[in-house]
């Protein structure tokens, strides 16, 4: 009997061991639930929103911002036909400081299904062209704009020769534009300028560099026009040949002002109206 019960002492402890080594480890173990651990209120999960949760290791896909692609010019070029570039008109003219657009149309012919680039061969120092789009995919008639841009320090010309051209691989395609360059330097207040302050002056508030803005010869004609949306007036003093302006430069470019350097030197002028708007040209 006394065996008996030694025995039945001896199981009754493992048992009770047993359950305690479960309860350390994670297994069940006796008593109510107690719930879900809380959670500090003061954290924030890695997206945002307040609570717990581990944030995802992975993180979140880039959004979709609804960007167009840009034309892959590294495409393949066709290994058959032509292109033939045309235009509205094959002369131009240009001031100085000025853009024009140009509409180039293309069309591919014999076949020709592949990736072409535009460019512009011929341009002098100071004029530049950009294109949009600058290439792409032709299997169809097609257009691009050519945008050309001229600093106030070009050397004016007359008949300047051009060639745009459009390459696909050993295909390639061109036509000629003739440009002139003119002695006229356009000055344009942009929409929205800062009128500027006593303290801080605005000094490009001519739609040009911070002053000195801009270099040009002697003879060449200046054009003020005004795209902002209130008045402005050009004052000067009368040097170099610019007279004080009459009236104002009205808004929207409703109308402009022309006059012509006629000597070397510096032309400093500002707005009539708004004093702080300033500006320089050196004649030389």
């Amino acid at each position: 009997m006394l065996r008996r019960n030694c025995f039945l002492t001896v199981v009754f402890a493992a048992a009770s061991l047993m359950t305690g080594c479960l309860s350390t480890f994670g297994g069940p173990a006796s008593g109510p639930d107690p719930g879900p651990t809380p959670v500090d209120p003061g954290m924030q999960s890695a997206n945002g929103d307040r609570g717990g949760g581990n944030p995802d290791p992975g993180g979140s896909p880039a959004p979709d911002l609804g960007l167009a692609p840009s034309p892959d010019l590294a495409g393949p070029p066709s290994p058959t036909g032509s292109i033939s570039l045309s235009l509205a008109s094959s002369s131009g003219s240009i001031r100085l400081n000025d853009s024009l657009d140009v509409t180039v149309n293309v069309t591919p012919a014999g076949g020709f299904d592949g990736v072409a680039v535009y460019s512009l061969e011929g341009a002098p120092t100071g004029v530049t062209a950009t294109f949009n789009p600058p290439g792409g995919m032709i299997a169809n008639a097609t257009t691009t704009v050519m945008t050309l841009k001229t600093v106030g320090d070009v050397t004016p010309a007359a008949a300047q020769a051009l060639t745009i051209k459009a390459v696909s691989g050993a295909i390639s395609g061109s036509t000629p534009l003739t440009l002139d360059i003119l002695a006229e330097l356009l000055v344009s207040i942009p929409k929205g300028v800062n009128i500027g302050t006593s303290a801080a002056p605005n000094l490009t508030a001519f739609g040009a560099q911070s002053i000195p803005t801009i270099f040009v010869a002697p003879g060449t004609k200046v054009t003020f026009i005004n795209t902002d949306s209130i008045n402005h007036e050009i004052h000067s003093d009368g040097t170099l040949g610019i007279a004080h302006e009459g009236g104002p430069l009205m808004a929207n470019g409703a109308n402009s002002y022309t006059q012509t350097f006629k000597a070397t030197g510096t032309f400093n002028f500002r707005c009539h109206i708004h004093p702080n708007m300033k500006g320089q040209i050196v004649v030389k």
